[in-house]
């Protein structure tokens, strides 16, 4: 290394000028000595380095040569100058708040109320999950009423009305101000296949109106429910409520004819019908509670007119009409007539029993024997009014198939129904006889006159009973009030097959004739 002749600054001999202030070096050259370079004769003011004209840094010490200043120094300042870093920081501190809000939030919304969890589980259609949350908060909160009827909302959607209901009912019975809960309850009910809920909907109903009064509505749905429950004088009350609560229409008006039809008070009933058509005469439900009520005052062609305008008009209460005059048609022993309306009843409503009851006696009197088993079977099994007399009639008819063991079952199934009628206990003694146990039955029969004298099925069978005994006397006397009750030239009860073998009896009484070998010939006819 030597030192530049013009800055005085180290380099290497080997290049031709200063990396600093590029002048020429000074070497030997081999044959002639360098010609030195040629200068503008301007020199850097801070190190008195030559610089080229157009220069604007001093390669030796890099000074700006515009402006006098180095570059080194500018960029130590910039770097070196403090930078503001308040505003950074504040908009991180709003962010982390922010965040620490939204967490809080969510906690709060997910974990602390999951009531409001499962209900934007089911807004966003999760509706298995919505109720899951619900039912597993209400094992340890069963008094949040809110809970209860967003679980009812959450089974309706699904529909499960039982569930629903049940659902309703407790946000009801937790927040007794709730009448929405409670009507609703109503509602799901109506719509549940469960065996006991038209009994609950009748409890609920009077629940509902003790605490709310006022509530037309409310004591209207609690009439019509007795109605169904053939609960009267229950219906009559229930709707007198309803008018004094301000719910005068021709609805209740219409059921109020029914209702006091059913009591036996038809001059008032007729009133009631008056005031319900109005200046519509050819409304359909007016027609069919005219019906109703002339079919219970024994008025049946006018009956069947009403009912059938009814039918036509499409009323409210269709099925109930049908129902009506179907049974009109069966009691006149028209049965073919009479299947078409019975028939589409029980179709239109398959948990109207007494729509399927029937039907499955117009059946039965069709010979589809067995179709009329599966429907009264069904019956038995529930707990309607009408269950213990699809039992009875089950039982006879499957003593006419012979079937020993199901006839006693369904008689079992009519005594835990608490049957007392007079069909009952002459159906329980016809069983008693198939299983040879004769003293049962004989009192069984006895049970039978004694519930009811004017039923003519229990004096056949006695008679018959009197016949296999060979008590010939005591066995005409028993027929002859059966043919007595049942009437001549009814065919159903085979009436003149019984008068020929009482003819039989007076002869054999008298020595002119022998009595018949058996009595199975009209056996089985009493139901």
């Amino acid at each position: 290394m030597i030192n530049c002749p013009y800055c005085g600054k180290l380099t290497d001999p080997k290049l031709d000028s200063c990396p600093h202030c590029g002048g020429y070096v000074q070497k030997k050259i081999a044959g002639r000595t360098p010609e030195p370079k040629k200068s503008s004769g301007q020199t850097c003011p801070n190190c008195q380095a030559l610089v080229h004209d157009g220069d604007i840094i001093c390669v030796g010490c890099g000074t700006n040569l515009l402006t006098g200043q180095k570059i080194a120094e500018e960029k130590t300042r910039v770097a070196r100058e403090p930078r503001n870093w308040l505003p950074i920081a504040a908009l991180a501190g709003v962010v982390v708040v922010l965040v620490v809000v939204g967490a809080v939030f969510a906690y709060y919304a997910f974990t602390r109320d999951p009531v409001k969890r499962a209900v934007q589980l089911a807004y966003s259609g999760n509706l298995l999950e919505a109720g899951n949350v619900l039912s597993k908060y209400l094992e340890s909160h069963n008094e949040d009423g809110r809970a209860h009827f967003e679980l009812g909302r959450v089974q309706w959607k699904m529909g499960r009305m039982t569930e629903a209901a049940n659902a309703f009912e407790n946000a009801f019975n937790a927040e007794e101000s709730n009448v929405d809960a409670g009507m609703l309850a109503v509602v799901a009910y109506g719509d549940s296949a469960e065996p006991s809920a038209r009994q609950r909907q009748v409890g609920l109903l009077r629940d509902i109106t003790k605490r709310f009064p006022d509530n037309g509505q409310a004591w209207y749905l609690l009439a019509l429910a007795l109605g169904a429950q053939n609960d009267v004088e229950g219906e009559v009350a229930a709707l007198k409520e309803a008018v004094a609560a301000g719910v005068d229409t021709a609805g209740v008006r219409q059921s109020m004819a029914v209702a006091l039809g059913l009591k036996g008070d038809l001059e008032a009933a007729e009133k009631e019908l008056t005031a319900a058509s109005g200046s519509d005469e050819a409304d359909g439900n007016t027609l069919a509670a005219a019906g109703f009520v002339a079919s219970l005052a024994g008025k049946f062609d006018v009956a069947q007119t009403r009912l059938e305008e009814a039918i036509k008009a499409d009323t409210g209460v269709k099925t109930q009409a049908q129902t009506r005059l179907g049974l009109l048609l069966l009691s006149e022993g028209r049965t073919a007539e009479a299947a078409p309306y019975l028939a589409e009843a029980a179709e239109r409503d398959k948990r109207n029993a007494v729509a399927q009851f029937f039907n499955a006696a117009a059946m039965e009197a069709g010979g589809n024997v067995l179709e009329a088993l599966t429907v009264l079977e069904a019956i038995s099994k529930t707990s309607d009014p009408l269950a213990g007399e699809a039992a009875v009639r089950a039982s006879n008819l499957y003593l006419g198939q012979g079937n020993y063991d199901k006839a006693r079952e369904c008689i079992s199934r009519a005594e835990n129904a608490s049957m007392t009628t007079a069909a009952f206990h002459t159906t329980r003694g016809r069983v008693f006889l198939a299983a040879g146990e004769v003293d049962q039955a004989s009192q069984s029969f006895v049970k039978a006159r004694e519930a009811d004298p004017q039923y003519a099925g229990s004096y056949l069978e006695t008679g018959l009973l009197h016949i296999r005994r060979q008590e010939f006397k005591e066995a005409i006397e028993q027929l002859d009030k059966y043919l007595e009750l049942a009437g001549s030239g009814n065919a159903g009860a085979r009436t003149e097959e019984v008068a020929a073998l009482v003819e039989q009896l007076k002869q054999a009484a008298t020595g002119t004739a022998q009595p018949a070998s058996s009595p199975s010939a009209v056996a089985g006819r009493s139901k």
